[in-house]
C-alpha cells in the first residue's frame, strides 16, 4: 500500500537508514575506540570554540551528566562519574595547548601578532573597563540624555507635637506649577534647568469643623507645643515619553514659639464663616531659590534663602460657594508683594507666586532592565569588580594546576579513560570499577604522573648549553667562611647536578616506582591485584584484550624506564 502520510514515511526512511548502517557496523566490526563528551574528539579551531561555548552555558554540562549517570548501567556513584567527565576534559584542553605549542620551534620568541591581539587588545579592554564607568556619568559624554521638567507639585504640611497629643500633621497647601519655564542657554550645559512657579493659592479647599482640626488647634495651644512646616517637593521629569522619572524631595521648617501661637490663632480664627482673609504670618527662611537634581534623582537645596508668607481665606457666597460650603476655605502661601516689600501684607497683597529654579543634571543613558538609580559606584561594585574577580581566578593558584596541565603526553591518560568507556559500554562493571581506579592511582602519584605523560628534560635543542657543566666550571668550591645567600644557592645547584652525573646511585637493583611494579605484576586480563581500592576475592572475566590495553601500554614505558635505568647504573 502505498504510504500518504508524510510523518510516517520520514520515520520509515530514517528507521532504514538507522538499520542499514548498524548492519554495516556489525559486518566490518566497528567499535567505539573514544567516549566522553563529543567536543573533545576534535583538535580544530571550530571544535574547541563550541567546547569553550558549551562549558559557559549553564547547568547544560551538569544535566548532560546526570542523565548519562540516571539511565546508565555502571559501578560508578555520581561523583566518581563526574571526577571522570572533569578528567577527560582537563586532557583535552591539555592537549589542545600542546596542539597550539608545537606550531613554533622550542624556545623561540612569540610572534608579533599573538602579543598584538593578546597582550595588547587584553591592556586595551582592561584599561576601557575600569574608564568606562567615570566616562559614561562625565558631563563630556555626548549621549547623556536630558532631563526636563514637565511637572511638579508643592505641598505644605503643619507638624504639631505635645506630650498629650503626640504628633499630629494637617495639610494646609497644595499647588501644582502655574508655570515651567525651560532655560535652553546657561552656564552649565550638563544640566537643565528650568524656572518653575506655584501659585499662591492651595488647589485643595479646607474644613474648619473637622474633628480633627479642632484637635491641631488644641495641641497648638499647649505650653510644650512643638511645630514644623514641612514642604514636600515632587518633581517629574520626561513625563512626556515612557522613560519618565520622578524626584521627591521634602524640606522642614522649625516654628519658633510666637509664630506656632499665630499659626494655632489663625487655625482657630477659621472657624469663622465670613467671607474674611486673616493677617498673614511670616515664615523666615522658609525656602532656597535652587533645587539641584542630580542623575540619581536626589534633590538638594542652594541659593539664597527667601520668606514666605501664610494666611486663610474662608469661604462664602461671595466667591461662589453653596451654603453648605460657608465652612470651608483655601490656604494661601506665597511670597511678599512683589513691587513694595514693605507693604503690609493682607491676603490680597499675597499674589507674587513662589518661584524656584530647578536644575537638573543630565543622565547617562541606562540599559534595558537596568534600573534607573544605578550609578558609578553600583557599576564598579556589580560590574567591574566581578569581571575583574573572575579574571583573577583564570591565573590565580595556576602554579597548583601545573602537575595536571604541564603535561606534554596525554595519550596514555585519554586510553585509560577511553578504557573505562569502551568498558561501560560493553557492560564489563568490573573493568571499569578497576580502570577508573587505576586512573585515580596514576593522578594521585606525582613520579608516576610524570613517567606515564614524559619529560620537559628530554627535549634536545641544537644550541643547547649544559647547564650541569657550566656551573661546575665557573661555581667556586667554598671549604669554610661565610657564605652569601646567592653563593650558597649556586654551591648547592652545582653539587647537586654534579651528583645526578657522576655519583647517582639507583635504588635498590633499578627498581621503577611502586606503583609501576604494581602494573608491571598486574596480568593481563586484570586480574586480582589491584592498585588503590579493596578487590573482590573472585576473578574477573570481563578483561579487556585490545592490543592498544592502557596496561600494555604502561607495562611497555614501565621496561622501557627501567631498561634506562640499567644503563645508567652500568
Amino acid at each position: 500500500p502505498r504510504m500518504s502520510n508524510s510523518v510516517k514515511l520520514a520515520f520509515y526512511l530514517f528507521f532504514m537508514l538507522y538499520l542499514i548502517f548498524t548492519s554495516l557496523q556489525m559486518r566490518y566490526d566497528v567499535h567505539v575506540t573514544s567516549g566522553g563528551l563529543g567536543f573533545t574528539h576534535s583538535m580544530d579551531l571550530f571544535t574547541s570554540i563550541a567546547f569553550k561555548v558549551y562549558l559557559a552555558i549553564p547547568f547544560v554540562e551538569e544535566m548532560r551528566v546526570l542523565t548519562d549517570w540516571t539511565i546508565t548501567r555502571t559501578s560508578m556513584d555520581f561523583f566518581m562519574w563526574m571526577k571522570l567527565e572533569d578528567t577527560q576534559q582537563s586532557l583535552y584542553r591539555t592537549k589542545r595547548d600542546f596542539y597550539l605549542r608545537r606550531w613554533y620551534p622550542p624556545a623561540a620568541p612569540r610572534p608579533g601578532w599573538e602579543k598584538v591581539l593578546q597582550g595588547g587588545l587584553l591592556l586595551v579592554g582592561l584599561i576601557v573597563l575600569i574608564v568606562a564607568p567615570i566616562a559614561l556619568f562625565s558631563t563630556l559624554n555626548p549621549s547623556l540624555q536630558a532631563n526636563r521638567l514637565t511637572s511638579a507639585t508643592l505641598s505644605g504640611n503643619l507638624i504639631v507635637q505635645s506630650s498629650a497629643e503626640g504628633i499630629r500633621q494637617m495639610r494646609l497647601y497644595r499647588g501644582s506649577q502655574v508655570s515651567i519655564v525651560q532655560e535652553l542657554v546657561h552656564s552649565d550645559m550638563s544640566r537643565d534647568a528650568a524656572e518653575v512657579s506655584f501659585g499662591a493659592l492651595s488647589e485643595e479647599t479646607f474644613d474648619s469643623q473637622t474633628v480633627f482640626q479642632a484637635r491641631v488647634a488644641q495641641a497648638l495651644g499647649e505650653p510644650d507645643v512643638t511645630a514644623w512646616f514641612q514642604f514636600k517637593y515632587q518633581l517629574e521629569f520626561n513625563g512626556d515619553t515612557l522613560k519618565g522619572v520622578t524626584a521627591n524631595a521634602v524640606h522642614r521648617v522649625a516654628l519658633d514659639k510666637n509664630t506656632t501661637l499665630d499659626i494655632g490663632n489663625l487655625v482657630n480664627e477659621s472657624l469663622s464663616q465670613d467671607v474674611t482673609t486673616k493677617a498673614a504670618i511670616r515664615l523666615p527662611a522658609a525656602l532656597q531659590a535652587t533645587l539641584r537634581v542630580n542623575s540619581n534623582l536626589e534633590v538638594s537645596f542652594l541659593g539664597d534663602w527667601f520668606d514666605l508668607y501664610l494666611t486663610f481665606q474662608s469661604g462664602g457666597r461671595a466667591e461662589g460657594w453653596g451654603a453648605k460650603d460657608k465652612s470651608r476655605g483655601r490656604w494661601r502661601l506665597g511670597k511678599s508683594n512683589c513691587k513694595d516689600a514693605d507693604l503690609k501684607l493682607s491676603g490680597e497683597a499675597l499674589e507674587c507666586p513662589i518661584t524656584q529654579l530647578v536644575a537638573s543634571e543630565k543622565s547617562a543613558p541606562v540599559p534595558v532592565g537596568a534600573s534607573s538609580s544605578w550609578s558609578v559606584m553600583g557599576i564598579y561594585l556589580g560590574v567591574v569588580y566581578t569581571i575583574g574577580r573572575l579574571l583573577r581566578v583564570v591565573f590565580q593558584d595556576s602554579s597548583k594546576r601545573v602537575i595536571y596541565e604541564e603535561i606534554p603526553d596525554t595519550s596514555l591518560l585519554e586510553d585509560l579513560c577511553n578504557g573505562i568507556y569502551i568498558a561501560r559500554i560493553q557492560h564489563l562493571l568490573r573493568t571499569e570499577y578497576k580502570l577508573y581506579y587505576q586512573l585515580m592511582s596514576i593522578l594521585r602519584s606525582p613520579e608516576l604522573l610524570l613517567n606515564v605523560t614524559g619529560n620537559f628534560c628530554d627535549q634536545n635543542f641544537d644550541d643547547e648549553v649544559n647547564i650541569s657543566a657550566a656551573m661546575d666550571d665557573y661555581i667556586p668550591r667554598f671549604q669554610g667562611g661565610a657564605k652569601t645567600q646567592s653563593e650558597q644557592w649556586l654551591t648547592t645547584v652545582g653539587e647537586v647536578e654534579q651528583e645526578s652525573e657522576e655519583t647517582y646511585v639507583v635504588p635498590e637493583a633499578s627498581e621503577p616506582p611502586e606503583d609501576l611494579r604494581v602494573l608491571d605484576e598486574m596480568p593481563e586480563d586484570l586480574g586480582e591485584t589491584f592498585v588503590g581500592v579493596a578487590d573482590p576475592p573472585q576473578r574477573i572475566e570481563d578483561s579487556a584484550q585490545s592490543p592498544t590495553s592502557p596496561f600494555r601500554e604502561l607495562r611497555r614505558r614501565n621496561q622501557g624506564y627501567s631498561r634506562g635505568h640499567s644503563h645508567t647504573e652500568m
